[in-house]
């Protein structure tokens, strides 16, 4: 009598057993080095104190022995030692290559425990880089090798990476007032996170080329009291992976600017245009408004 996975009961005769396992193995197909100096890959599916026992195709009942002690060692045929190095868009892979030689390597992957893993990638050597994946984002990887027979072994060790994380855009038109009391109020346009959000803002203070932290808020407004000495200020964005964005200066605000110029001006005409025209005065008379209704615009 056994059970199933889902737990539901099945009866087996006893005449249809060729043998029971009591020891988890892998059963995968493996490499056996022998004293002798030769080597065969076949299905390890027991052993003993004296030998082992091996089958040429894993669910066929024919069955082979190898004494222990003509045994120089036993390999697992799957890559190991598999290694990752994440960037914001991209997992770069390295791993050792078993003792028989592959055709070639399969690369899966998964984002959940839960999940199965699905074939992501293959390549012929023992290092891969995959492209184009979603920033901040865990991943579950393993691989495989195929020999030349197509025959794919078991899974190499499980690696858990994430993906770096974008840091923030810089905050907008920051600018400061100075109100009646002499505080100084900043202000700016809200900052973007290509993959995450943005948690709070942060505000700093520098003077003589020192720059220190005054405050955090998760208002797009701070204000510094009267008094305070700094000669600029400041303003990032920080997400909700703690990276921090480009600092942004405040400059004074001073609305739409407008300016009236006049420019002099001495005509000398010169070659044949000297002939009909002598010397004249003059002058141009310039109007200017900046930043009216779009920022630095004139």
């Amino acid at each position: 009598m056994f059970h199933t996975v889902d737990k539901k009961r099945l009866t087996i005769s006893r005449s249809d057993i060729i043998s029971i396992l009591y020891t988890e193995l892998n059963l995968g197909n493996i490499l056996v080095q022998k004293k002798d100096g030769t080597n065969f890959t076949d299905y390890m599916v027991d052993e003993d104190r004296e030998s082992y026992t091996f089958r040429n195709e894993l669910y066929n009942p024919k069955e082979f022995r190898v004494l222990r002690s003509d045994v120089l060692f036993i390999a697992e045929r799957n890559p190991s030692g598999l290694k990752g190095e994440a960037d914001t868009e991209s997992i770069s892979l390295t791993w050792f290559v078993p003792y028989n030689r592959m055709a070639t390597y399969k690369i899966y992957t998964k984002r959940n425990k839960k999940e199965k893993y699905e074939i992501a990638a293959s390549c012929s050597s023992n290092k891969y880089t995959l492209k184009k994946v979603p920033s901040n984002t865990r991943y579950f990887i393993v691989v495989t090798g195929v020999d030349g027979t197509g025959e794919e072994t078991p899974y190499s060790n499980e690696i858990e990476i994430t993906t770096k994380n974008i840091h923030p855009g810089p905050v907008d038109r920051a600018r400061y007032t100075v109100n009646k009391k002499g505080d100084m109020e900043i202000t700016w346009l809200p900052a973007l996170d290509p993959d995450g959000k943005i948690v709070k803002y942060r505000v700093y203070g520098e003077k003589d080329d020192e720059k220190k932290p005054i405050g955090d808020t998760v208002k797009t407004a701070f204000t510094v009291k009267a008094g305070t000495d700094y000669d600029e200020f400041i303003i990032t964005a920080v997400d909700d992976k703690k990276d921090e964005s480009k600092g942004i200066r405040a400059r004074p605000d001073r609305g739409a600017e407008e300016r009236l110029a006049f420019y002099p001006g001495v005509i000398f005409p010169l070659g044949k245009f000297g002939a009909v025209a002598g010397l004249g005065y003059g002058g141009t008379l310039r109007f200017e408004i900046n930043s009216y209704f779009i920022e630095d615009l004139s």
